[in-house]
């Protein structure tokens, strides 16, 4: 007999607000990206610290950095490093994660998105 979990049901009972920074905009004539404030919003999201496994393609910077994972049903969106868009941002306990990768669990209708820390100096992402 096999063990099924409900991820739905876990992740929803440890759920809590959380800022998503919807980095959508635009360049300016100056080369600038300039963010649409008006896309920002509070979200339902479980929050863990997220583990290296999950961060195989990524660089050791972003492995050191401070890694959470952020699961939601809200739709998250990764930076795109090939059209140079910057990801989304979740601010959590008053602190910035840049969106660097995000999985669909189309199963249970979860984003899973890995967020790494954004220093002081790096707001920008």
């Amino acid at each position: 007999m096999a063990l099924v979990f409900d991820i739905g049901s876990i992740v929803n009972c440890f759920a809590e607000n959380v800022l998503l920074k919807n980095r959508t905009g635009a360049y300016d004539i100056n080369g600038r990206w300039v963010e649409n404030p008006a896309a920002d919003a509070t979200i339902l999201a479980t929050v863990q610290p997220d583990k290296s496994r999950d961060l195989d393609n990524q660089d050791y910077g972003s492995q050191a950095n401070g890694n959470m994972a952020f699961w939601s049903r809200t739709k998250i969106n990764p930076v795109d490093e090939d059209s140079g868009i910057p990801g989304d941002v979740i601010q959590f306990k008053g602190k910035d994660y840049k969106i660097i990768s995000v999985r669909f669990w189309d199963s249970y209708g979860y984003y899973r998105a890995v967020g790494e820390l954004l220093s002081q100096e790096r707001k920008g992402g």
